[in-house]
């Protein structure tokens, strides 16, 4: 065999290895959230010290397949206010039947039953009025900015990691 021939299978093989390669990544990682940035920006100046307040990261779970949230971890920017930060679902009360967008406590009370998300599952048939909100409780007067919020979760026997989320400010007084 020719040193071209040589050559040429070698090239052959290691382009069959990256094309498989691109397609074992693409298939055993989902991609089931909307990328960072969602192209929003929330600035809430409204935020009272001590009362939570919510913003939303998903808009339902119609079209997306059933996951399991393992992690949440919030990317903060600013936190002068000494909030706590978390996501959590937001299952839509039938009364209700409408997603929020940004809420005090009263409101995101009213809309829907607050759970927390770890190691939660999420069904697009049972879950369908079902979001993720971002849940900022201020501890002080100050500021918190919320640049995206990185997820972890399972699709089946896919595992999947995405920042999803907007940049969101609360200004608590």
């Amino acid at each position: 065999m020719t040193s071209w021939a040589r050559l040429a299978r070698i090239a052959i093989v290691l382009v069959l290895i990256a094309i498989a390669t691109a397609v074992g990544w693409t298939w055993r990682h989902p991609k089931t959230f909307d990328d960072y940035p969602m192209g929003l920006q929330q600035d809430m100046r409204l935020g009272k010290v001590g009362e939570p307040f919510y913003f939303s990261l998903t808009q339902g779970w119609d079209d997306r397949p059933t996951v399991t949230l393992h992690d949440a971890r919030p990317e903060i920017t600013v936190n002068t206010a000494a909030a706590e930060v978390r996501v959590v679902a937001c299952r839509i009360k039938t009364t209700s039947n409408s997603l929020i967008g940004s809420a005090g406590e009263a409101t995101a009370s009213e809309t829907c039953d607050i759970q927390p998300i770890h190691d939660a599952t999420l069904n697009a048939k049972a879950d369908h009025l079902t979001q993720l909100l971002l849940e900022v409780t201020p501890h002080r007067p100050g500021r918190v900015e919320v640049r995206s919020v990185d997820l972890n979760y399972s699709e089946g026997w896919r595992s999947g990691h995405q920042r999803t989320g907007d940049r969101v400010t609360l200004r608590a007084r």
